[in-house]
């Protein structure tokens, strides 16, 4: 009997090469979603690639660079924690953006939705009233705790960061709105402080200003188009949905007769 000359294929072969093809998706869709985008609409561009790349790293290292050094020497005023409050007890800021997201009325009463709704982009069931679904919550309180959690560890601090940094004064009404969207999109919160100055520079104020600021919030710099969930792709969606989102803050923040100055 002739005996062959192959050598024996490895099962693992084919498992480890599905794994690296994964994980190689897996990499570019968190760190390069703009080649992503690009390449599923025939377009390769593998200097996106680098560019995403290097501009996750800078978001992050700015974000979390000498993370001790910046609470010693930007004191967090007591005024915002207290503006949030805890999960035991909302603050007003907490209460603004659960009216926002339907959970509560803008006195604070839960609605049906704070206790578990499907989120209309996605399908995931929302808790609480930041609607959490980041992680996995057996309970409102604790849905409510880790919203809490990332706005005074994450939202708070990294909007004083970015508002000094563009030279613009932070009062109550813009920290809600930059928590807000922290809580619905963190990507496309941390260009907030800077679309609010560009958006100011072209002669928009207050609410105008604000709308325009949170609407750009959502377009990809490298791509310069939009990165919505499809149910904000119609015309004017977003736009509508930004609106009406900051109108619910507004209206929340004057019940409670929240001063627009932080101390």
């Amino acid at each position: 009997m002739t005996q062959s000359n192959r050598v024996p294929r490895s099962p693992l072969n084919g498992y480890t090469f599905i794994c690296s093809l994964l994980y190689g998706t897996a990499f570019l869709l968190v760190f390069c979603p703009e080649f992503v985008q690009t390449a599923l609409q025939g377009t390769v561009k593998l200097s996106l690639i680098s560019d995403g790349i290097g501009k996750r790293f800078k978001q992050v290292q700015s974000f979390l660079q000498e993370p001790g050094s910046f609470y010693e020497t930007h004191a967090v005023p007591r005024s915002m924690h207290q503006l949030f409050g805890e999960a035991e007890k909302l603050g007003p800021g907490a209460i603004a953006i659960g009216n926002a997201e339907g959970t509560l009325t803008r006195t604070g009463k839960p609605t049906w939705a704070y206790y578990g709704h499907l989120d209309p982009a996605n399908q995931v069931t929302n808790k609480g009233f930041a609607s959490w679904q980041a992680s996995p919550v057996k309970t409102v309180k604790e849905a409510d705790q880790k919203a809490i959690h990332r706005i005074k560890t994450q939202c708070i601090p990294y909007t004083i960061q970015s508002f000094e940094a563009q030279g613009l004064t932070l009062t109550s009404r813009l920290l809600v709105e930059s928590c807000d969207i922290w809580i619905q999109a963190p990507r496309a919160a941390v260009d907030f402080a800077l679309n609010l100055k560009q958006c100011e520079s072209r002669g928009e104020f207050g609410e105008d200003a604000i709308l325009c600021a949170r609407v750009k919030n959502y377009i990809n710099p490298a791509t310069g188009k939009f990165e919505v969930a499809s149910i904000f792709r119609k015309p004017g969606a977003l736009e509508a949905d930004q609106q009406r989102r900051s109108a619910a803050i507004a209206r929340a923040l004057n019940h409670f007769k929240v001063p627009d100055v932080l101390r």
